[in-house]
């Protein structure tokens, strides 16, 4: 609550407990998140007369978002990142699409991520990775799949994703299955 931007004048204590929970989350963003939680709120305390501090508990103290959120170094680790999304080939430098594939039945939801991420394997071209099928927590009962492509050639990808998505949808076998499509996922 503190960290997201509400001022507190009286506030001199700032704890960030398990700060690299976030780290573990299977997301490219994940170091961007956690490096922002900890700068919100090493912002917050301290803006008193009485001054501040801010206490991080982490496993992984030597991560780049945490020792950068710790020296205060944002264009140090604005560049980091820059350079380690580049190697990997993420935003800004390619482009992605999320499917998730939603079933009551865990195999039928599993399935129509196989048959749709062969079929991307297939169309969707050089300058294209097919990532998945992975697995997602349950939600309101359905069992969850995605599938994630890193492309370089958007255009080609995204008309890729919706010819092998219609395909999917009008066969009989996936009738069960919802399917998601999320160009530019968060």
């Amino acid at each position: 609550m503190v960290a997201k931007g509400h001022d507190f004048p009286d506030v001199t204590l700032g704890v960030v407990l398990d700060a690299d929970w976030t780290l573990r989350f299977p997301a490219f963003r994940a170091e961007e998140r956690t490096f922002a939680l900890i700068a919100q709120l090493a912002g917050r305390a301290g803006r008193g007369p009485r001054g501040g501090h801010v206490l991080v508990q982490t496993a992984s103290p030597g991560a780049p978002a945490i020792q950068a959120a710790a020296h205060h170094d944002t264009p140090g680790f604005v560049a980091g990142e820059l350079r380690r999304r580049e190697a990997l080939r993420y935003p800004p430098f390619a482009d992605l699409v999320r499917i998730v594939f939603s079933a009551e039945d865990a195999a039928a939801a599993r399935a129509a991520a196989g048959q749709v991420g062969d079929a991307l394997a297939a169309r969707a071209g050089a300058g294209s990775d097919v990532l998945g099928p992975a697995p997602l927590f349950r939600l309101r009962g359905r069992d969850r799949f995605q599938l994630v492509i890193k492309t370089q050639r958007r255009e080609r990808a995204i008309a890729a994703v919706r010819t092998a998505v219609e395909r999917a949808a009008r066969d009989r076998a996936h009738r069960h299955v919802a399917f998601s499509v999320d160009v530019d996922p968060q």
